[in-house]
């Protein structure tokens, strides 16, 4: 999918930071290739999500830690991420400040679906000339 780049996992609590962070640093590992690779512009936003729940976040919000050269990006995987990684990530006000969506309540579906399609739609520009930031609870 254009501009959002997408991690499913089957059944994680994303209201958990420690696990949120962990599979957050993983994609920060897929943008640090991208970014490497001066690609990093093709990709908007990302989703981490399971089968109860997800968050979006913008990219730009991260480019402190994929633009780093704090952390090992060739001594791990992405699946096992560096764990000083993890820690600046949990500890972030991005994540603090991210809503997770409950994919079984039909309210925070249909929030969350609308805001997915907003995006894919190239309507996003809209959005941000309204102030609002996507899942971020600063701005609602």
């Amino acid at each position: 999918v254009d501009n959002i780049l997408f991690e499913f996992k089957y059944s994680v609590k994303f209201s958990d930071i420690e696990i949120a962070a962990k599979v957050i640093a993983q994609v920060v590992y897929y943008l640090n290739r991208l970014f490497k690779k001066g690609r990093i512009s093709e990709v908007k936003y990302f989703v981490v999500a399971d089968k109860d729940e997800s968050r979006l976040f913008r990219v730009s919000d991260f480019d402190l830690f994929y633009e780093s050269c704090e952390y090992q990006w060739d001594d791990f995987r992405p699946s096992s991420p560096d764990p000083k990684l993890i820690e600046a990530i949990k500890t972030s006000r991005v994540i603090e400040s991210n809503r997770v969506y409950k994919l079984t309540s039909p309210d925070d579906l249909q929030i969350f679906s609308s805001l997915l399609y907003k995006i894919l739609s190239a309507q996003n520009t809209v959005l941000e000339s309204a102030g609002k930031s996507y899942g971020s609870r600063k701005y609602q």
